[in-house]
């Protein structure tokens, strides 16, 4: 791991490493409280005390490229990380069922780190997109160990911003709802070159595709439940409040680095 941690280090960049000596406890087992179980990786340096906890939940995966870009920068800086995937995703049990879980099993995973022997009690949440998102929904509630934030080209309420100025973003919603399907039915990684490209293919024509509601067949062959959501249910729909957390913004103490560009947010 010391070859790899130190090439990360210099492809992005980074400061001086406090270590390249890092440990990877794998498949971590987290139970929720309604029993299902979902795999985590922690990253540490081998030696030095116990260091503050950065907590990354993902539905894209903990290995490979993922897992060495998000994770080996911030271990050799100092830090721990705890990679987790998300319910349905990468190993971890129940479905993966856009939002809906991550209140409750991002607090439950908190919880569970509160109990581990080498937790410091100071708690970090990083990542983009829905790695941001998930911060947004818990950190209302996550407690006083929660020392940071930092949430990059996210939201606390992605159902607006699926309809931005009240129309719908077809591209986006399509592309990444039956990408997710797919993840979930095939347990796939990243695609290949050639397999993106197909896919991009069929993409192309389901935007074309009437109706709209059967755009997902169109792709990948079988409805994608996120993407029905979103034909099924209007932004300002009741469906949709238990997963905006926007109201709650004002209820946070914690310091918040909100990373997120122009292109990023506004013209995707």
């Amino acid at each position: 791991m010391s070859f790899t941690s130190r090439l990360i280090n210099w492809l992005m960049r980074l400061p001086a490493a406090e270590t390249h000596d890092i440990v990877i406890r794998r498949n971590l087992q987290i139970p929720m409280p309604d029993g299902t179980i979902l795999l985590a990786d922690h990253y540490a340096p081998r030696t030095g005390p116990k260091r503050p906890t950065l907590l990354i939940r993902s539905p894209y995966g903990r290995r490979g490229f993922f897992g060495a870009f998000a994770a080996l920068p911030y271990a050799g800086q100092g830090y721990q990380v705890l990679i987790q995937s998300c319910r349905g995703t990468a190993g971890s049990g129940g479905p993966f069922i856009f939002a809906r879980h991550e209140h409750d099993d991002g607090l439950a995973t908190i919880e569970w780190m509160k109990q581990q022997e080498w937790f410091s009690g100071e708690l970090a949440t990083v990542g983009a997109s829905y790695l941001g998102f998930v911060q947004w929904a818990v950190a209302a509630e996550a407690g006083p160990e929660l020392k940071a934030m930092v949430p990059q080209i996210t939201t606390a309420d992605f159902n607006h911003f699926r309809f931005q100025g009240e129309s719908f973003n077809l591209e986006t919603s399509l592309n990444w709802s039956t990408m997710m399907t797919m993840q979930a039915a095939t347990g796939m990684r990243l695609r290949s070159i050639f397999s993106r490209a197909r896919q991009e293919r069929r993409l192309a024509q389901a935007y074309q595709h009437l109706p709209l509601g059967e755009a997902d067949l169109a792709t990948i062959g079988q409805p994608s439940q996120s993407f029905q959501e979103n034909i099924l249910h209007a932004p300002d729909d009741d469906y949709w409040k238990p997963v905006d957390y926007s109201a709650h913004i004002g209820e946070i103490t914690t310091p918040i680095y909100l990373m997120g560009g122009w292109y990023d947010l506004f013209l995707d």
